[in-house]
């Protein structure tokens, strides 16, 4: 006879058919089980120790007690590990009998017939008695116990029938008892009283308010069974379309404020200084409309159809658009027109003196085909020390852009589109003083698209160009993007003759940076 052994965790042993006899220790639940050659994992030793009033347990793999008046010599017997406890059925209707009565319960006590098992309530207090049998009668009370009571009332009253009278209350006309609907008239605190009057109003007596909680409101039928808000329509003063004033209107700090309008046929009067808040505000005045120091401020417009005269300097006029018609000169007295926005001038800017233009951002729109461009003109007389045309720039370090910037495209400022090859990026006239009825052209310089340009990157060549007296130039040097210099010059002759090169001896030499590297060109005299 041989002793088979084995072990492993539980996982392993349920996948195992143990031979008849064979062990297994389980080292995780720390179980014993044998095989009989049939049941898979085997079976626990303890499992055939089960008997009278023990079961055994095939979830938890224990034993439990099953037997239910079994005999313990102690109150309960703990359930491991779940804070809780087993019970008999007994001890556990007493424990719940004992747990209604310790939530004081009112009129009712809890007991525990421990002969039947059951619960049973008991009413202490007052109770309705049974309705078997009393049919017709009601309910009262003789001054000890609640009791049916044959009619008619003492007094000679009967009630009235129930049916159809759900929800009413009963009450008397002063002669017999009726059924009433739940709606009270009048209500009575002291000498505080509430009603509503033959004429429909909702009264308050001597003293109170009516108070709504916060969210509540009150509301009517709009004529089409549709329920809106009436304290929403107070705030906007919308219940009487045409309301009479019968004293003055007190704000008292607070705003008028709206979408509509507010119309006053008569005088408005401030004794004190006040502010017109609004977006728009028509009014005809009778007289001059006297600031006081004050300012007329919004985001629309003051249309004025006649004249602003101001007699003295009145301050800043501080607008976001201001369309105006000048009748004479403006004149600013050394003061500027300053902002953010744009002066839109449709005729001429005239400088009768020395003067200044000062901006961050200074941007003039021209439509080529209307105004033939931007000429800037002044009279400079040849006794003149000043320059014609300066520009000034000051800058901390050298970490900005250029002083002139020139930018161009084709198609439209709102729509730009890019340039093709061959566009000129930059095409500045060097013109010559008047003669003959127009300024002749003498030299141009600029630059010129080479190529087709790419998103951010285009390439380009720069030219200088002279005239001979024909006006019209032709270029002489150009530069183009891979740094080629092209130079176009008269072609010269070697020879003793005037105007021809001197090979014979090298009269000096000119010096050349290429490519970093610097180089001495041999320069030839020509002859006188």
């Amino acid at each position: 006879m041989a002793l088979q052994l084995r072990r492993g965790i539980d996982a392993q042993r349920q996948s195992l058919q143990l031979a008849p006899g064979e062990l297994v220790y389980t080292t995780d639940t720390k179980q014993l089980y044998i095989g009989d050659g049939v049941t898979a994992g085997g079976n626990n030793v303890l499992k055939n120790v089960a008997g009278v009033g023990v079961g055994w347990n095939d979830l938890t793999q224990k034993l439990d007690f099953i037997q239910e008046n079994l005999s313990l010599t102690t109150a309960n017997v703990p359930e491991g590990g779940s804070g809780g406890v087993y019970f008999t059925n007994k001890r556990a209707a007493a424990a719940v009998a004992a747990a209604l009565n310790s939530g004081g319960p009112s009129g009712i006590t809890f007991n525990y017939n421990s002969g039947t098992g059951f619960i049973t309530a008991t009413a202490t207090g007052n109770q309705i008695p049974s309705t078997v049998g009393q049919t017709g009668k009601y309910l009262t009370y003789d001054g000890n116990n609640i009791v049916w009571h044959n009619p008619p009332i003492p007094g000679g009253l009967s009630i009235p029938s129930f049916p159809g009278n759900q929800g009413s209350y009963l009450t008397t006309d002063g002669t017999n008892l009726t059924w009433a609907l739940n709606q009270f008239s009048t209500l009575n605190n002291g000498a505080n009283t509430v009603s509503i009057t033959n004429g429909g109003d909702f009264a308050v007596a001597v003293s109170g308010s009516v108070k709504l909680a916060a969210g509540v409101d009150i509301k009517r039928d709009n004529g089409s069974g549709t329920y809106v808000s009436v304290l929403g329509g107070l705030l906007a003063v919308s219940g009487d379309s045409a309301p009479t004033l019968g004293g003055n209107l007190t704000l008292g700090g607070k705003n008028i404020t709206g979408t509509g309008n507010i119309n006053i046929l008569g005088t408005i009067t401030a004794t004190s200084y006040a502010t017109v808040v609004t977006n728009s505000l028509q009014a005809t005045l009778g007289a001059d409309l006297v600031l006081g120091g004050k300012n007329i401020t919004g985001t629309g417009a003051v249309n004025i159809t006649g004249s602003v005269t101001a007699t003295g300097f009145s301050g800043p006029v501080t607008t976001s658009r201001l369309n105006a018609t000048l009748s004479q000169n403006l004149q600013l007295n050394g003061n500027e027109v300053v902002g953010t926005g744009r002066i839109n001038v449709l005729g001429n800017i005239t400088a009768l003196g020395n003067s200044t233009i000062r901006g961050g951002n200074l941007l003039m729109d021209t439509n080529t085909s209307l105004l033939g461009g931007i000429a800037i003109e002044s009279q400079h007389d040849v006794n003149s020390s000043s320059d014609l045309f300066t520009i000034r720039n000051y800058q901390s370090t050298d970490a900005f852009g250029a002083i002139v910037n020139f930018a161009r495209s084709r198609g439209t400022k709102a729509a730009p589109l890019p340039l093709i090859n061959g566009d000129q990026i930059l095409n500045l006239a060097y013109q010559s003083g008047f003669a003959d009825g127009s300024y002749a052209v003498v030299a141009l310089t600029g630059a010129q698209i080479v190529g087709t340009p790419n998103a951010g990157t285009a390439s380009a060549s720069y030219y200088i160009a002279t005239s001979n007296g024909d006006q019209i130039p032709t270029v002489k040097l150009s530069i183009g993007p891979d740094g080629k210099h092209t130079i176009t010059a008269p072609a010269l002759v070697a020879g003793g003759g005037t105007g021809q090169v001197n090979t014979g001896s090298v009269a000096t030499y000119m010096r050349v940076n290429f490519n970093g590297t610097e180089y001495a060109m041999p320069m030839y005299a020509i002859r006188p």
